[in-house]
């Protein structure tokens, strides 16, 4: 509410004010630390967890009295494990107790072992971990508590020789928990609110991947710093909105990993599914990746994370296991890759769905574009335009067309390109009468009968012009110029009866009987 107030005191006021005592500050202590620490340095609270904190609470407590225990903090990848083990590390040093990292110098009085991806641990750490484990089944007062996938919790139970573990699980951030925590980081008011729609859905609202998608954000210019230490788009917030956010590295170089591990034909497949860029049946995954039958790939892929499999009727789908994984496969690809994969996934498209003509010709001529077949691509898109202003959809057909005309080489001639051209153009004038936007309806028209064309599209140009002339309240001129496009018109041409009608009435009111 007060803009001079520091970032710093407000994040300290706003933990101060959470509504789970778990989440506040646990001593006065610790808020004057808060308050005395560099920006730098500071640690963001914890949100949403607070049946977690409450549960790590109720074992520091246990600890105090003289009971050990053994935990296992849970989650994926992102989930903010690593933030739970610093936060109970705090608390228990906050208490008076030792605490410790696995495999550094063990301490003989009570205390907090802590040990993040512990089912990972190498040798020395695994021995840690056990020797922790012994202590506690002995009697001593120690809590160990330790952090992995849920996936792994068999292998961390080995690592403890049996051991009975209480299991935390971590879960996604809430909206208004996720809020918070973006406030936290420096991104309020609208910034903070589209984030917060965009990583819950794309990030599924876990916290570590959250602040570490708005650090790549910082990173690659998205985002920056104001004076008063709050983030600032600098992209725009529709970009933050729609387009493909960078992704961190952290989580590049674990996919570029995953990848890494697959074979030959696997990677064929998965740059194919990824190219395609949304759910396609396995006939035009094998024609992308130019091989006879994508099955067994597909399965392998399944097996391994990085693909779905999901239903439509009766056909199966691949997808990428998720978009973001889609996006890093297709930024590893090289552009001669890259183009020759887009070729084939035109060349795919239409082999598959030929029986559907202009119903996928927006999408063969994406692919088109991208291989960079421009001049291929043109008649697919006025044929998408075509289809999309049959449909009624007037602001999506002007768009394909102008991206026809876009891609025109100045140097292309004859009678083909000319009829393109004119189609391409006369296109963006009926999307534009269409939408009722009748002056710019005529300069498009007229931009179309500049280019060469038979004498029933210079005929059935100039009567949507005329009748467009009309609607602006030019009656007058208009009706010679209808009267001489009907003349040219096929009496099949579908302008014909509206354009007579249209000229039989001018005429009437004009008192001119026999016309």
């Amino acid at each position: 509410m007060d803009p001079h107030v520091p970032l710093r005191l407000d994040r300290v006021a706003m933990r101060l004010l959470e509504k789970e005592p778990s989440a506040r500050y646990g001593t006065a202590g610790e808020v004057v630390a808060a308050l005395d620490a560099p920006a730098g340095v500071q640690r963001l609270p914890v949100h949403g967890q607070a049946a977690v904190l409450t549960q790590l609470d109720s074992l520091l407590d246990a600890l105090e009295a003289g009971r050990g225990g053994l935990a296992l903090v849970t989650g994926p990848s992102g989930s903010g494990r690593t933030r739970i083990l610093e936060e109970i590390g705090q608390r228990a040093t906050a208490r008076g107790l030792s605490s410790r990292r696995v495999g550094t110098t063990r301490d003989t009085d009570t205390g907090v072992t802590l040990a993040d991806d512990a089912a990972s641990a190498g040798p020395a750490e695994r021995g840690d971990i056990a020797w922790e484990a012994e202590r506690v089944l002995a009697g001593e007062p120690r809590l160990v508590v330790l952090a992995s996938t849920a996936e792994e919790a068999a292998r961390v139970g080995e690592a403890v020789n049996g051991a009975p573990l209480v299991e935390l699980a971590l879960s996604p951030l809430p909206r208004d928990s996720l809020r918070a925590l973006l406030r936290d980081v420096g991104a309020s008011g609208g910034l903070g609110a589209a984030l917060a729609r965009r990583l819950e859905v794309e990030l599924g609202g876990w916290a570590g991947a959250c602040v570490r998608q708005v650090d790549a954000l910082i990173e690659g210019g998205w985002l920056g710093r104001g004076p008063d230490g709050g983030l600032r788009p600098l992209r725009g917030i529709d970009a933050i909105r729609a387009e493909a956010l960078p992704i961190p590295e952290r989580e590049r170089q674990s996919t570029l990993a995953s990848l890494g591990r697959l074979g030959r034909q696997e990677r064929n497949v998965i740059d194919a599914i990824a190219i395609l860029g949304m759910a396609s049946s396995s006939a035009v995954v094998a024609g992308t990746a130019g091989i006879a039958d994508a099955g067994g790939p597909v399965n392998a892929l399944v097996r391994a994370g990085l693909v779905r499999v999901r239903m439509d009727g009766l056909h199966d789908l691949v997808e990428p296991a998720s978009p973001r994984l889609g996006q890093v496969v297709r930024e590893s690809l090289t552009t001669n890759r890259a183009r020759a994969l887009h070729a084939a996934a035109a060349a795919a498209l239409k082999l598959r769905y030929a029986h559907r003509g202009a119903a996928i010709a927006e999408l063969v001529a994406h692919h088109l574009e991208r291989a960079g077949q421009a001049q291929e691509a043109r008649p697919v898109l006025v044929q998408a335009a075509q289809a999309a202003l049959r449909k009624g959809e007037p602001r999506a057909a002007r768009g394909l067309a102008e991206r026809a005309i876009a891609l025109e080489d100045a140097g292309a001639t004859g009678a083909d390109e000319g009829r393109l051209r004119r189609t391409a153009r006369g296109l963006v004038g009926d999307a534009h009468r269409v939408q009722g936007h009748l002056r710019q309806a005529i300069e498009a028209y007229g931009r179309a009968l500049a280019e060469p064309g038979t004498a029933a599209d210079h005929a059935r140009l100039a009567c949507a012009a005329a009748a467009c002339a009309v609607d602006l309240g030019d009656a007058a001129s208009s009706l010679a110029d209808l009267v001489e496009g009907i003349a040219a018109l096929p009496q099949g041409e579908p302008a014909w009866a509206d354009s007579m009608a249209l000229a039989a009435t001018l005429a009437l009111d004009t008192g001119d009987v026999d016309t």
